[in-house]
């Protein structure tokens, strides 16, 4: 069977030409495609595919490593699936089909640990998936930080997905490859980075100095571009402009929210279908949220979106982003990557431009819309705007602004042609000597061990979670 009939009988759907050069040719190092053009099921089918073929360079653990955890049950759903689908052709191997288990927070599955001989896919977040390749892993017990750390570093295959949010992961991501390359490992351990926002400088760190070269780095061709489903979305139109009747001053009030609220309402009245709000603050979204249950929006048409709910709240919230007919989504940077959405109209707050295109994404996904429009909300930024600009600096608020105005189109290809170099952050990066003292796990005096979240998450977060239980008497 070739690959496209087996990608085929996996996903229902003809491999593109970039999905079919992933599994016949040598793994990338990047995939550089715009968004809604398959990248999951490019790397996964082909993986799977692979495996089957007993390819010498592709390692039999598949780490998907993710951002954030709204993303980590979407990927492990339709892995699910697809290993299902590929059971038959493993059979037909006289082996057993891979299996899927979550890495994230409060639902980390260690039975992985206990079959290294299998093929098997993890699906997590970056806290999880990282701290156990540097030997620390999130939620375990010392004595198992070996195990996992000697699993996931040989014989394994990383897909890093929107590294651009991953902050100081990425440059962790690529030194670690880096240090397997360097120091050897059992069996093929690659890495593999993909977004439609890769910024290759990124990937010059100090021991992997080399840029991911065109050889190394799989783009959409013009073959790619010439075909009726490609073109249809990297053409699709997404006309922009500023909502100049709504601008958020240096402190937020209720008085912006119930401005906004009235926008959205008279722009959803016009057009229907999926409008989706994206607010840069929690508490921002919550108050434009409560603002449009006051203008009337039905209760069934209206959810609120973000990373603070728990998963079940989070899961039966984001159903109405998946539903149809006419419906208001108000989100946070939760919905930037991964959601399989296509909304008719997207209102946003300026942000940084990489979160800006990652919002663009969800608007006419696919170019079915033929009216699809998106609104930007300018914010002023004078001296004392820094909490207005939170979770972001003003100096990228400016310069994403400065890109909007020239801008009367987001769609993909409009985006491609923007000239994007912000500074590179300075960020801590881990070194040789540092991989290798972390092969000592002895507590030191105090009965910790050595933190390594400096290289796992950027430290800007200041949020608590805060846990209680009531005792009689």
């Amino acid at each position: 069977m070739g690959y496209a009939e087996f990608f085929n009988s996996l996903t229902g759907n003809t491999p593109f030409p970039w999905q079919e050069r992933v599994a016949e040719g040598p793994w990338p190092e990047a995939l550089d495609v715009p968004t809604g053009m398959g990248k999951t099921a490019g790397v996964v089918v082909a993986w799977l595919h692979k495996r089957l073929q007993s390819d010498p360079d592709t390692g039999r653990r598949l780490v998907y490593c993710l951002p954030m955890r709204s993303l980590v049950r979407q990927v492990a759903e339709e892995a699910v699936s697809w290993c299902k689908l590929a059971q038959p052709f493993f059979a037909e191997r006289e082996k057993p089909a891979p299996r899927v288990h979550l890495c994230m927070g409060g639902e980390a599955d260690a039975s992985w640990e206990e079959d290294p001989e299998r093929e098997m896919i993890l699906v997590g977040t970056q806290d999880l998936l990282l701290s156990r390749a540097l030997c620390r892993g999130y939620g375990q017990s010392r004595y198992r930080w070996p195990v996992s750390f000697g699993l996931v570093s040989n014989d394994a295959f990383w897909i890093f997905d929107e590294p651009q949010l991953m902050g100081v992961g990425l440059e962790t991501g690529v030194q670690l490859q880096a240090f397997r390359e360097t120091l050897g490992t059992l069996g093929p351990c690659r890495s593999v980075f993909m977004s439609a926002t890769l910024d290759s400088r990124r990937f010059q760190t100090v021991d992997h100095r080399a840029p991911i070269s065109p050889e190394t780095r799989i783009e959409l061709t013009e073959y790619d571009r010439a075909l009726p489903s490609i073109r249809l979305r990297i053409e699709a139109r997404k006309p922009l402009r500023c909502m100049e009747s709504v601008i958020m001053g240096p402190t937020p009030d209720q008085t912006f929210a119930s401005t906004l609220a009235s926008e959205v309402t008279r722009i959803h009245e016009q057009r229907g279908g999926l409008t989706l709000v994206v607010l840069n603050r929690v508490a921002r979204a919550q108050a434009v949220f409560g603002a449009l249950q006051e203008e009337g929006v039905a209760a069934e048409d209206l959810s609120l979106v973000h990373s603070r709910f728990r998963p079940v709240d989070r899961a039966l919230r984001e159903e109405l982003l998946r539903a149809d007919g006419d419906r208001v989504v108000v989100a946070t940077q939760a919905v930037e990557a991964g959601l399989d959405i296509s909304a008719r109209t997207l209102i946003t707050e300026l942000a940084p431009f990489p979160s800006l295109v990652q919002r663009f994404g969800r608007l006419n996904r696919y170019g079915e819309q033929a009216d699809a429009a998106a609104f930007w909300l300018d914010v002023e930024l004078g001296e004392k705007a820094a909490g207005a600009a939170l979770p972001y600096t003003v100096s990228e608020l400016t310069e994403a602004r400065s890109i909007l105005e020239g801008l009367d189109d987001v769609g993909p290809d409009q985006l491609k042609s923007v000239a994007y170099a912000p500074p590179l952050p300075v960020r801590p990066v881990i070194r040789k000597r540092d991989l290798v003292d972390l092969f000592d796990t002895t507590p030191d005096l105090l009965g910790f061990g050595l933190d390594v979240s400096r290289y796992i998450r950027d430290s800007e977060d200041t949020d608590v979670s805060l846990f209680w239980r009531s005792f009689d008497g």
